[in-house]
């Protein structure tokens, strides 16, 4: 009977570490070998002109980064393929896709309504080196900023719109802030959806003493805070390929904190023999699903995980 609980929680692993490769391989053509939680760029305006309509946007020094890129000029891949329906939405699309930017930089197809809410958060793979760039349509003007770099895994800047009455002469005035309460409730959400993903996963495991479902809540409260801080600490501008080796580096550390830690408090506290080989695949499989879910969750809500 062992046998086949072990073989069955063997294939269990299998299963999700296959769903792994495939929502690294499969799931966006342009996002491959792209998962995990990203960098971002938030931008906070101020003294924007009432009542005008209003659009940013990120230029960026190169012409792409992650699945967002430039216009390449075909009629038939305008609107980014078709993506942007909204009438309104295409005018913006095409003001921004022709303007030509002094020093080349270049519009990514990316754009934000800031009468709306007058934040721009950029969370799936900002640029790290671009302009702020505003639009208003009603008079056809732009209003650009000078060149900037991020300067963190999630980069702050409070944007203030001078002479914003008068925009032909307008000008931006950027400065790097924080938001600390931002990052902990975020931190937070993060912990609590691994925990509950988990516990879900301890469940279907047969792990149902309580000791041990304290020891998932625990442990993931530990790695998952020493995984974000290594994660804010790691150069924003090392590249993408590069984040993703790291992040997975980092978590194949989790995987493995977790499954000493779960070895040795499980043996410590139930003082007898233990199957060591289904907390290893338990611990596997609790750490390629909360992955998983990571990823579709950052690529599908990108500014919710930033």
């Amino acid at each position: 009977m062992s046998n086949i609980k072990n073989r069955s929680c063997v294939l269990f692993a299998l299963v999700f570490v296959l769903l792994l490769l495939c929502s690294i391989l499969c799931i966006s053509p342009a996002a491959r070998a792209d998962t995990g939680p990203k960098p971002s760029v938030h931008v906070r305006f101020s003294g924007l002109p009432e009542c005008t309509a209003c659009y940013g946007t990120l230029l960026s020094k190169n012409s792409s980064t992650g699945p967002a890129g430039a216009w390449d000029g075909d009629e038939d891949t305008a609107y980014n393929y078709g993506h942007i329906t909204d009438a309104t939405d295409r005018k913006v699309w095409r003001a921004f896709a022709e303007y030509e930017d002094v020093d080349g930089y270049y519009y990514l197809q990316h754009h934000f309504d800031l009468v709306a809410d007058p934040e721009l958060v950029w969370g799936y793979y900002p640029p790290t080196d671009f302009k702020i760039a505003l639009y208003f349509p009603e008079t056809a003007t732009f209003v650009v900023s000078e060149p900037m770099t991020t300067f963190a895994f999630h980069s702050y800047y409070s944007a203030v719109l001078n002479d914003g009455n008068a925009l032909d002469v307008a000008t931006i005035v950027v400065e790097e802030t924080s938001d600390d309460t931002t990052e902990a409730v975020s931190l937070i959400v993060r912990i609590l959806v691994t925990i509950i993903i988990e516990l879900a996963i301890a469940l279907l495991f047969g792990f149902r003493a309580r000791h041990r479902a304290l020891t998932v809540i625990g442990m993931n409260i530990v790695t998952q805070t020493l995984l974000n801080l290594a994660l804010n600490a790691i150069n924003p501008h090392i590249g993408i390929v590069a984040f993703v080796f790291a992040y997975l580096a980092l978590e194949v550390a989790v995987f493995s904190i977790e499954a000493t830690a779960y070895c040795l408090i499980f043996a410590k506290i139930e003082k007898g023999s233990i199957d060591r080989r289904k907390i290893i695949i338990y611990a596997l499989t609790a750490n390629a699903v909360s992955y998983i879910a990571g990823f579709i969750i950052a690529y599908f809500t990108p500014g919710f995980f930033v």
